[in-house]
């Protein structure tokens, strides 16, 4: 395959197909098949990325109605593409129709009612439509070839209309890297007992499923990429961002969201998405598919699953069931399964005719994904200056300013090295995000009082401003009901100023600055460790296990990104334990104890990838620390370690029902001994992410230190928290010594997703060589 060399959407979208030759008057226009020599529906088979890629170039070769465009490389140097469809006389005219859209995006470049009506009338509907972000979700990429195929080539009166009232553009895979990796893994298992199982390692080289949860950090390059050459490069009305579920929930689920909605998220967007979604339903029922759902399982809260929402666009999550990667299943209607919000086996008015069960296999999933995708696309094309008009609203709403929105936001000059790297991360995000924020060279005044020289302001009248509200603002999450509800599907908290340790501070009274506008973040600090990274003295295990830990990915995206020394190790490495004795510390990440104590079954995954840490591991780990080396265990891990080290050392949450303590990702404050060995130089207040984990009782005569105790309460500083008096003024990092070694037991994750930089120094400070 020659190699896709145009360096933005904005290239593309400017300057014909580079590189890609014009197609012929009445060139055949190839279906996958024709390009793949074989039909991956029909015959169970994952293509390669290769193979993608190759089909891609051939329709942007073969159709006018397709442009291709790369838009950088992945975390392990794949290239990531974006395909661009629409009729000819609208890619005829790209430039034009994306200028149009900026203005649209932007309401204070609109001068007047004749020209918003200007606008609308040459503008266009524009949909993102991304997969493959799980890459074990295996029929995002297969359905992206068929609908970008059909969507070339069919006749159809809706895909006429949405060639001519839109532009579509398709991510095949924002995780090109996993296509391969699971692609092998599946191969590997054909006509085995453990064919289509999950592979047992992860599929992101860093985040694995967490790629999905890093829409607001942007810690990786794909999503950096997506976010800065696809969504602000055009800023979609819509994103219809196609997933997969189990194979035991309804046949395919759109929105409406259950509650809790974040509350920034404008009106007109939750509004948008429930009728969206609920007429996709209605399509996809007339054409005689069974298993559709809305308002069920998932909720709209976090901005790290959704960047649309907050840049003026609806995002349409789609969940089709999975079949066994691309094996088929045979499950009947008592397989099935209820999640919140759903009983897939009975009707109700969120899933009116349930699906009676049988074969399900990668022909029905790419069939119900290309299904609702075209069902979005020909609704909202023939709505399309509707559409216009509702993203014109949220974005003069924005601009003007909510009633429970600030001014502005002030980031006063940092004081120290460490503010500096907090305050530049935070810039990094805002300005990858699309956010206009100023440096001031002068001191001001605010609310009475004055600012530093050197401070910044993010002014709220923005069109983007319900991405600051919601990445500034602590969030209070719902109190959970009697009967159960409001139980969140993911995290509860998302505070940037407590996740990077900075001080932001809201002002309801506008500045008067004349700032120059930031283009580009501060200087980064070098991510440098003193005593860490680099370091020929230190030498970390980091333990690996065979159940694709998402954590663990985090740990390694942390100490690549500050050059630790660090290898992996696995259940071998510690069974062998000869491998330890060059090791100076162990890290065992947050890894559930079933997992730990049990891993993968012979049922499974063949015999290397089998078990866990059992007598042997545990004896081994004992001896290593005795010896005097360094373990680190944090949040779920944390009770197996207890157990098998027989730590004087108490979880004091352990066991404890969710109705008397949950903490489902909350920010917690944090107050650190600053004279102890893992508390130097950090602040002596900050704030922890907890995403459940631990507090510690240490028991009478215990050799423990404790690092860090949770605030005295109340102990939730931003998310929700059940049961904070259990949290309140116990132990959260302890250091227990133990033979000539020690162990540093934290109660939640330091690295939390690549995010939470106000802990890094603990977990940096626990593996200095003593």
């Amino acid at each position: 395959m020659s190699e896709l060399r145009a360096g933005s959407v904005g290239a593309v979208v400017g300057a014909a197909l580079l590189l890609l030759p014009a197609s012929l008057p009445g060139q055949h226009v190839p279906a996958p098949p024709e390009v793949l020599g074989y039909d991956p529906v029909a015959e169970e088979r994952l293509p390669a990325w290769a193979e993608i890629l190759d089909y891609f170039e051939a329709l942007a070769i073969a159709s006018p109605r397709v442009r291709l465009d790369t838009i950088g490389r992945s975390t392990l140097d794949a290239p990531l593409i974006v395909a661009t469809l629409s009729d000819e006389a609208n890619l005829a005219r790209l430039d034009e129709l994306r200028d149009v859209q900026s203005r649209l995006a932007d309401p204070r470049r609109i001068r007047s009612d004749a020209e918003l009506a200007e606008l609308l009338a040459r503008g266009r509907l524009v949909v993102l439509v991304t997969a493959g972000i799980h890459s074990t979700e295996v029929g995002g990429p297969l359905s992206a070839m068929r609908l970008a195929y059909d969507l070339a080539t069919s006749d159809a009166e809706r895909v006429r209309r949405t060639r001519a009232q839109a532009i579509v553009l398709i991510v095949p895979a924002v995780n090109p890297d996993g296509i391969d990796k699971v692609k092998s893994w599946y191969e590997s298992t054909l006509g085995t007992p453990w064919l289509g199982s999950e592979p047992p390692f992860l599929y992101h080289h860093y985040a694995g499923h967490d790629l999905n949860r890093d829409w607001y950090a942007f810690t990786q390059k794909e999503t950096r990429l997506v976010a800065k050459q696809v969504h602000q490069a055009w800023v979609p009305h819509i994103h219809h961002d196609m997933h997969q579920h189990e194979a035991t929930g309804s046949r395919y689920f759109v929105p409406p969201w259950l509650d809790p909605v974040e509350p920034n998220i404008d009106p007109l967007l939750v509004s948008a998405a429930t009728s969206l979604g609920t007429r996709i339903q209605w399509s996809m029922l007339e054409e005689g598919k069974t298993g559709i759902s809305v308002a069920a399982r998932y909720d709209a809260w976090s901005p790290s699953r959704s960047y649309a929402h907050y840049h003026g666009g609806v995002r349409i999550l789609s969940e089709t069931a999975s079949a066994r990667l691309a094996a088929p299943l045979e499950l009947t209607l008592d397989d099935l399964v209820p999640t919140p919000g759903l009983d897939p086996r009975v009707s109700s008015w969120n899933h009116p005719v349930p699906w009676p069960g049988g074969r399900w296999d990668l022909g029905n999933v790419v069939d119900y994904m290309e299904s609702g995708a075209l069902a979005l696309l020909g609704i909202a094309a023939g709505e399309r200056e509707t559409w216009l008009r509702n993203f014109v609203a949220v974005g003069r709403r924005a601009v003007a300013g909510w009633d429970s929105w600030p001014e502005a936001w002030v980031v006063p000059a940092p004081a120290t090295r460490r503010d500096s790297a907090g305050v530049a991360e935070l810039f990094r995000i805002l300005l990858t995000a699309g956010i206009e924020l100023t440096r001031e060279p002068e001191a001001f005044a605010v609310d009475g009082g004055r600012v530093p020289p050197g401070s910044y302001v993010i002014d709220m009248h923005q069109p983007h401003a319900a991405f600051i509200q919601a990445m500034l603002a602590r969030q209070p999450y719902p109190a959970p009901r009697e009967d159960g509800g409001v139980q969140p599907y993911d995290v509860t908290a998302h505070n940037l100023p407590l996740l990077l340790g900075i001080d932001v501070v809201p002002t309801y009274e506008r500045p008067r600055t004349a700032g120059e506008m930031l283009s580009a973040p501060p200087p980064l600090v070098p991510r440098h460790v003193d005593g860490v990274s680099g370091d020929r003295a230190v030498m970390v295990g980091l333990y690996r296990p065979w159940t694709a830990e998402a954590d663990e990915g985090w740990t390694r995206w942390l100490f690549d990104t500050h050059s630790v020394p660090y290898a992996t190790i696995t259940n071998d490495d510690i069974a062998r334990g000869g491998a330890l004795r060059e090791l100076t510390a162990i890290v065992i990440p947050s890894i559930p104890p079933v997992h730990l104590r049990r891993g993968r079954s012979a049922a499974d995954v063949p015999p290397e990838y089998v078990g866990g840490l059992g007598p042997r591991h545990v004896e081994n780990l004992r001896a290593f620390v005795d010896a005097g080396g360094t373990l680190l265990a944090w949040g779920a891990s944390v009770d197996f370690v207890i157990e098998a080290l027989e730590l004087p050392v108490d979880n004091v949450l352990s066991g404890l029902p969710t109705a008397e303590f949950s903490a489902p990702g909350a920010q917690v404050e944090l107050l650190v001994d600053t004279t102890s060995s893992l508390g130097a130089g950090l602040d002596p207040r900050t704030s922890a992410f907890l995403l459940d984990g631990a507090a510690f009782r240490v028991a009478e005569g215990g050799r423990a230190t404790i690092a860090a105790s949770y605030g005295p309460g109340p102990v939730a500083q931003s998310g929700r928290v059940v049961g904070e008096s259990r949290l309140a003024g116990r132990p959260a990092v302890l250091e227990v010594e133990r033979g000539a070694g020690r162990v540093v037991l934290f109660g939640f994750a330091p690295q939390y997703r690549g995010q939470s930089m106000a802990t890094w120094p603990l977990l940096f400070n626990a593996l200095k060589r003593r």
